[in-house]
């Protein structure tokens, strides 16, 4: 037990707060909600488990060494010293003893004697000590109630040497804001890989039907990657690496939410490629470049409409494609109603030439001319068209 001075050098050792005040301030009631439970093995252990004649167990054998001496002196002071420091700084104590585990001709080899050669005392022993760790000692965890884990230990145990290694002390604060940022970082990053994940299988859905049915796909993702953070997270001060993490999803959430539109735009430009052919083939043979063309044009690009609205997967950019191809046909459709107004108005005076061909029978010379010019006249308009028309089709080719 008087080997154990170094428990007398905690406080100067490690401090518990981190301000500039503490080091005016006792801070030894603050170890014991900090400090683990103190274990005392003694090993090799010869005595008699005996006080005043009565048989003890080793519990009580270690509360018997700990009792302090009366007096004042330099000596009893040293001897009180480590035990006060045991009492006060460990919340709870437990003790184990073990008798030599072999004889002394084994105990020259140890390290290759078979378990069944060690003497079955020390076994037992062994054994009740392990039962015991397994089954009473807590997970290790930091103010606030965070579970350390096997890696944070490691990063605690990083901090500290490095204090050390500085000169000054370590603080258990500061290793515990640092720790933090360390293990708040790694929650951020473990939330959006869990998003990722999550919105890489949904894009198999892509693109959705509907907005809605694509901000339930992001809400699911989201809900499961701040799942992920809350777990993994502890003493985010003023909730600096949530926001963080919030920021993040809603960057990602645009990128998935691109991908899906972009998606619906090629499957909806596919779907009206596929339905607009045989209209843009009429267009090119001059199918419409005849009297009544134009309604007839009107017919099919509203059968054409008809069977797109009715096609499936296309999503959220349906409409807008729609409206964005029937803005392009625009200067074709009024190409074909000029040019069907235009025929439509040259056979109705030819046929009205016609008609009156008795009655201008007097002037035979003006009617022959005026029914050939109306004839050339009917002839060119039709030819400036379907140049026109081709003109417009070589653009759209090139």
């Amino acid at each position: 037990m008087d080997q154990l001075h170094y428990v007398t050098e905690l406080t100067e050792k490690i401090k518990v707060k981190s301000s500039e005040q503490s080091e005016d301030v006792d801070e030894t009631s603050e170890f014991k909600r900090f400090f683990p439970s103190f274990v005392w093995c003694v090993r090799d252990f010869t005595l008699q488990l005996q006080l005043n004649g009565k048989d003890i167990s080793e519990d009580e054998y270690l509360k018997n060494a700990l009792k302090l001496k009366p007096g004042l002196s330099p000596a009893v002071r040293n001897y009180n010293l480590p035990r006060e420091c045991l009492l006060h700084y460990f919340h709870s104590h437990k003790c184990f003893v073990f008798d030599r585990p072999a004889s002394k001709e084994k105990l020259q080899d140890l390290d290759n004697v078979e378990e069944n050669q060690l003497e079955a005392s020390f076994v037992q022993q062994t054994k009740k000590f392990c039962r015991f760790i397994f089954e009473n000692s807590p997970v290790k965890t930091l103010s606030g109630g965070y579970t350390m884990t096997g890696r944070g230990l490691g990063d605690v145990a990083v901090s500290y040497v490095e204090a050390i290694r500085s000169g000054s002390i370590p603080s258990m604060e500061n290793a515990v804001i640092a720790l933090a940022k360390i293990e708040n970082s790694r929650a951020v990053d473990e939330a959006l890989s869990k998003y990722e994940e999550m919105m890489k299988e949904s894009e198999g859905k892509f693109p959705t039907e509907t907005q809605e049915e694509f901000l339930n796909l992001d809400k699911e993702s989201h809900s499961e990657a701040l799942n992920v953070f809350m777990k993994l997270s502890f003493k985010d001060e003023n909730q600096e690496f949530q926001f963080k993490l919030l920021e993040e999803l809603a960057g990602r959430k645009e990128v998935y939410q691109r991908k899906n539109e972009e998606m619906s735009i090629r499957r909806c430009r596919a779907v009206l490629q596929e339905l607009s052919a045989a209209l843009e083939e009429g267009v090119r043979q001059g199918k419409f470049s005849v009297p009544g063309g134009y309604k007839r044009f009107m017919a099919e690009k509203k059968s054409l409409v008809d069977d797109y609205l009715k096609a499936g997967g296309k999503g959220v950019k349906a409409l807008e494609v729609l409206q964005q191809f029937l803005k392009e046909k625009e200067n074709v459709e009024s190409s074909i109603l000029i040019a069907d107004k235009t025929l439509e108005e040259k056979e109705k005076k030819l046929a009205e030439t016609k008609s009156g061909q008795k009655a201008l029978h007097t002037r035979p010379g003006i009617l022959e001319k005026t029914n050939l010019e109306l004839q050339r006249s009917l002839q060119n308009e039709q030819d400036n068209y379907r140049m026109h028309l081709e003109c417009w089709r070589r653009k759209c080719v090139a």
